[in-house]
């Protein structure tokens, strides 16, 4: 038997982790440690094809080998469909009792893992797992990491915002949207959509007749197109653009409910069909332009990196049908609906895809003759099965100079625009070419599957001017609280400073309200104002020990409480930029009541 005893949650730094943490004790009985690898083989049994790892046969001690496993298990659960969970561990208290931690995105979502991971081994044990159970209480738990959870560019600006050490909290109160950065150093970011985006230009874009007719006006290119609402309108609609043409969904993005290069009315009217299952408004029938599908994508306002997308296609061998040519194409790609920050999504041979092959007059179960090239879509979106590579030096300067115009006079910070071509080393002067598509929501993950770092496409993101601002840490007994809250809301008022305690928060004179119901909302309500510019953060020590340190990092942290345990001193003293400073609060409250007390100046 194998028991789960929850507890801690940890919001912030804590003695097992900088990052947010779960902690739990899980004790595991002679009888399981006896059936440690039997269990861990039914778990892996049960969990393939997105967990394959083993046992670590390295660790000699039965049960510890089987909570390392259940910890990766978890770890894999909650970043199968979406997410960046890395942090874990454990530590081990005695004969078959362990300490352990597993990070969260949310809480409640990583406790539901760990608790599923400790149910499916006492299953085991039982000799009653099973996999039809199992993937109900899985489905679960993916369908809610799809709304919670950070998405694949979520991903990847995180990976950025890590590497130019910058703190990341959830934003808002909204789900999926995340703050880089404090204060009047901060921005939200969603999906790579910012809070530094135009609200104007996020209404055109979200429509692509809408933004068709803003390029239009702005004198770059575009295809002809026109709305159609009926099939009844397709024949004079295609006599006005004529063939081949594209049928798309006006308000939808990464593929979905588009059809390319169609030649007959037939394929044109399947194409508007096929629209319609994913979107009631008007379909655009639009001129198809010959070339490459490229990605441009805008960071800062400008061009930061091209990548040129490429159709999945397969190349017949005479010997086997397109179907089997797919599966082996699948090998080593992910499902579709869990985009991989190394690995392409795999095909699906749905009816956007028999469509395609069709109007090549195949079907999956055609045989192609040997060398011959197979396009199973007729569009190149990553998220679709596409490839990509970086064509970033290769892009014309005409083409870059538009970009950047373009993205100047909507007001975007981060955006990608597709731009079709044959050559994009020349300009529309020269070849043809037309942008066909923008999008404040960009797919990152093109630009590591081109080869880019995860690290380095997600700096490209972040708003230069992105960072911390100021913050010093006063932590003081319990009974203290009042005392140093009314200290510092008597401090002269200074618009650009502010202070926060777990429920309370001011700038300036301005009290703000403060939800109630979470453990630091006083703190993120401050660090969210981005007229913040300096902020002081007084923690109750006892609120300290349930919940971690709200910030990561202090300049200066002062330490009022002499009781504080040794493992939480040891939090502030690797939190703080300068030493911790340590003594009694009557001696700071005498140093606070100075005139001219200083803010934190980093």
């Amino acid at each position: 038997m194998i028991d789960l005893l929850r507890r801690a949650t940890f919001h912030g730094p804590n003695p097992f982790a900088v990052e947010p943490v779960i902690v739990a004790d899980i004790v595991v009985d002679d009888a399981g440690a006896a059936n440690a690898d039997s269990i861990a083989g039914q778990i892996v049994g049960l969990s393939s094809p997105w967990f394959e790892e083993t046992a670590d046969a390295g660790i000699p001690d039965d049960a510890e080998r089987l909570v390392d496993l259940l910890l990766r298990w978890s770890v894999a659960t909650l970043n199968w469909m979406q997410g960046c969970v890395e942090v874990r561990g454990y530590q081990k208290l005695g004969p078959g009792r362990f300490r352990v931690w597993l990070e969260f995105h949310d809480a409640a979502l990583s406790q539901s893992a760990l608790e599923l991971a400790v149910r499916l081994a006492n299953r085991a044990e039982q000799g009653r797992a099973d996999r039809g159970e199992l993937d109900s209480m899985l489905e679960r738990i993916w369908d809610a990491s799809l709304m919670r959870h950070p998405d694949s560019s979520d991903e990847i600006i995180m990976a950025g915002a890590k590497a130019l050490d910058l703190p990341i909290a959830p934003a808002w109160n909204t789900l999926q949207m995340w703050q880089y950065g404090w204060g009047a150093k901060s921005e939200v970011i969603g999906s790579a959509a910012t809070n530094r985006d135009g609200y104007a230009s996020g209404m055109i874009i979200a429509r692509k007749n809408r933004t068709k007719n803003a390029l239009r006006r702005l004198g770059l290119p575009v295809p002809p197109g026109v709305l159609v609402r009926t099939e009844d309108e397709i024949e004079a609609a295609v006599a006005k653009i004529g063939f081949p043409c594209v049928v798309k969904p006006i308000d939808l993005g990464k593929g979905m409910g588009i059809s390319a290069n169609l030649k007959k009315i037939e394929e044109v009217r399947s194409a508007f069909r096929y629209a319609r299952t994913e979107s009631s408004l008007p379909v655009m029938i639009e001129a198809f332009v010959q070339g490459d599908d490229h990605r441009l994508l805008m960071a800062g306002g400008k061009l930061a990196v091209a990548v040129r997308r490429l159709p999945p296609f397969v190349t017949g061998d005479g010997k086997r049908t397109i179907r089997e040519l797919t599966d082996e194409l699948n090998i080593g790609r992910v499902h579709p609906d869990n985009l991989s920050l190394d690995r392409l999504p795999a095909v699906r041979l749905d009816d956007s895809a028999l469509e395609h092959l069709h109007s090549q007059g195949m079907t999956p179960e055609t045989v192609p003759e040997s060398g011959r090239k197979v396009t199973l879509r007729s569009i190149a979106n990553i998220s679709t099965g596409g490839g990509a590579e970086d064509a970033t030096a290769d892009v014309h300067p005409d083409i870059r100079q538009a970009c950047d115009m373009l993205a100047k006079t909507l007001q975007v910070n981060v955006a990608g625009f597709d731009y079709l071509t044959t050559d994009i080393s020349k300009g529309w002067r020269e070849v043809p070419g037309a942008f066909i598509e923008l999008n404040l929501t960009p797919a990152l993950i093109g630009f590591t599957l081109a080869g880019w770092p995860a690290a380095e496409a997600g700096k490209l993101v972040l708003s230069e001017g992105t960072g911390r601002i100021p913050v010093n840490v006063i932590v003081v007994p319990d009974e203290l609280v009042e005392t140093t809250e009314k200290r510092l809301a008597d401090m002269p008022a200074d618009p650009a400073s502010g202070w926060a305690s777990p429920n309370k928060a001011c700038i300036g004179d301005l009290s703000l309200i403060v939800e109630a119901g979470q453990p630091w909302s006083g703190v993120q309500t401050l660090l969210a104002h981005r007229t913040l510019e300096r902020a002081r953060i007084l923690v109750p020590s006892q609120h300290l020990q349930l919940h971690g340190l709200p910030v990561d990092r202090a300049d200066r942290i002062w330490n009022c409480d002499p009781e504080l345990r040794t493992e939480w001193r040891g939090v502030l003293e690797r939190a703080s930029r300068l030493p911790v400073w340590t003594g009694p609060w009557q001696e700071l409250e005498a140093e606070i009541s100075r005139p001219g007390w200083p803010h934190p100046e980093g």
